[in-house]
């Protein structure tokens, strides 16, 4: 299936028809491992992408750490479709990029939209960075733990 993607890819190069093929081979490549060539071909159709493949490229610039695009992604797929992990990932985002205040915004749109095992989450190693931060540790008493 990949090759007909990119076959289909080539021989139309711009259109629908190229976004369309180009959603279905990253969503393949992405499953195969191939993260980094998935993220390559989505991220220039990022403002024509469905929002399940908006989101699918934001798990991708999280996973090649690519830390601005993801929460720039995920703020436009949270505003297209607010999602619990899509609020997840930007708080990992930006706790790594050690950005404490816009971090314990996305934690608290998570846990407002049902996030489970907060104290697992908050417990990840990705909020090292802002875990002694004032609003982090303000908002960890304020979730009465």
């Amino acid at each position: 299936a990949l090759d007909k993607f990119t076959y289909v890819r080539q021989q139309a190069p711009k259109g629908v028809l190229y976004v369309t093929a180009t959603q279905y081979a990253a969503r393949i490549l992405a499953e195969q491992g191939h993260f980094k060539q998935a993220y390559d071909w989505l991220l220039p159709l990022r403002n024509r992408l469905s929002n399940d493949y908006l989101h699918l490229l934001q798990q991708l610039a999280y996973r090649v750490q690519e830390w601005e695009q993801t929460v720039e992604i995920g703020q436009k797929a949270y505003q297209q479709e607010p999602s619990i992990d899509t609020a997840l990932i930007n708080a990992l985002a930006y706790a790594i990029m050690g950005q404490s205040n816009p971090a314990v915004g996305w934690l608290r749109c998570a846990v407002q939209l049902g996030l489970p095992n907060v104290q697992n989450v908050i417990e990840k190693r990705e909020f090292d960075a802002i875990r002694n931060s004032q609003a982090f540790q303000a908002w960890i008493k304020s979730l009465n733990y």
